[in-house]
């Protein structure tokens, strides 16, 4: 497995990779070298200068991280870890465009999953690639926020909806976006 770090918007990220695909994006932590710890405590994880489609990867990242629309559908994804729930979760969570937010109930009933909110959230919780997975596009009912597991937590998860234009939480009639 390899790694590589760059800079963002929002500060230092990581990228992990293996053949199969993207296995690992390590949000911005506090200090660039809190992120590369995060990466670098996987003993597998190697530094690596990044291949070319990392490299077109990482460059969408950092697009993104701008505010910029990015569609990261064609990245491949390493899900070997997950569980079949938990990719079933991640391939839906795919579909979600840019700008848009659903709850986790109406992410349960996509894939089939009644009275499932729960189990995506949880499902979530575990996911390792953040925004090529946009977990933070699944928010709580009522417009509520959630929780997001990544660095910073529930405000690193209102920051990238931000940057896509997504309001959660405001008053009915000032702009409210879910």
């Amino acid at each position: 497995m390899h790694y590589a770090m760059f800079d963002t918007a929002l500060g230092a990220c990581g990228l992990a990779w293996n053949d199969a695909g993207v296995a690992r994006v390590q949000l911005p932590a506090a200090e660039a070298r809190d992120t590369r710890l995060r990466l670098a405590r996987h003993p597998n994880f190697r530094e690596h200068a990044p291949t070319p489609t990392i490299t077109r990867v990482i460059a969408l990242l950092q697009a993104y991280m701008r505010g910029e629309a990015a569609d990261f559908g064609w990245v491949e994804v390493d899900m070997a870890e997950a569980d079949a729930l938990e990719r079933q979760v991640y391939v839906a969570a795919r579909d979600i465009p840019w700008g848009a937010a659903i709850s986790y109930g109406e992410l349960a009933e996509r894939i089939g999953l009644q009275n499932g909110a729960r189990d995506v959230g949880h499902a979530l919780s575990r996911n390792p690639t953040a925004i090529i997975v946009p977990c933070h596009r699944i928010v709580a009912s009522g417009g509520k926020l959630g929780g997001f597991s990544a660095p910073g937590g529930a405000d690193t998860k209102l920051k990238l909806l931000e940057l896509e234009g997504v309001r959660i939480g405001t008053p009915a009639g000032q702009g409210a976006l879910f």
